[in-house]
């Protein structure tokens, strides 16, 4: 008899699972997260920077200070004010020296060109604009010796613009005027009037010195 061969490629025993390979671990990446660390980093960068900024210009401003301190010192602040407060007054006294008036030349050249048969009387010294003026009233013996005052004030140049008006004659003959004219500024400063006696003391002070 032949033998009998089973047709089924079944196996009769029950299959063993062969375990799978792990899968390979996923890692995902969070953008965002990467973005906050970035800014987080960099904010820190600046910080550092910003303190280290402020440090150094801190640095400076006190080295700044110290050499004002230094330069203020070296200048020396009080004899600089001083210096500044004499000054001052020096100009304020060359100023009033400059403005101040002296009439006492103005009326010994004015002594000096008095015809001899005039008189002077109520003068009166004014000062408008800057420009000095006189003004008083005269009396002569006769007209022909007004003329001849007049003709001595116009030809001196210290007393310009000569005028006489409202001629009177008086009881007794005379004839009486007034008069007003302006006067040369250097003939009443008293600057102008010491100069002469400055310049003689420096040439005695020289000579002397020299001796």
């Amino acid at each position: 008899m032949e033998p009998q061969f089973q047709s089924s490629f079944i196996p009769k025993k029950p299959a063993v699972s062969i375990p799978s390979a792990p899968a390979a671990p996923t890692h995902s990446f969070n953008i965002f997260s990467i973005a906050a660390t970035v800014i987080l980093v960099a904010t820190i960068l600046a910080a550092g920077g910003l303190f280290a900024y402020k440090q150094i210009l801190n640095g400076q401003i006190d080295k700044a200070n110290a050499d004002i301190v230094a330069a203020r010192d070296a200048f020396q602040p009080d004899t600089i004010k001083e210096l500044i407060d004499v000054s001052g007054r020096l100009m304020s006294a060359q100023k009033l020296l400059n403005s101040h008036i002296a009439l006492s030349y103005m009326l010994d050249n004015l002594q000096s060109m008095t015809f001899k048969k005039i008189r002077f009387n109520n003068f009166n010294f004014s000062s408008k604009e800057g420009v000095p003026t006189i003004s008083m009233d005269v009396e002569g013996q006769s007209y022909n010796v007004l003329v001849q005052q007049y003709d001595i004030f116009s030809q001196d140049t210290s007393i310009q613009n000569p005028s006489f008006s409202d001629f009177t004659v008086t009881d007794n003959g005379n004839v009486t005027t007034k008069f007003i004219g302006t006067i040369d500024p250097s003939l009443i400063s008293y600057k102008k009037s010491i100069e002469p006696i400055e310049s003689t003391q420096s040439i005695e002070s020289a000579t002397s010195t020299n001796q």
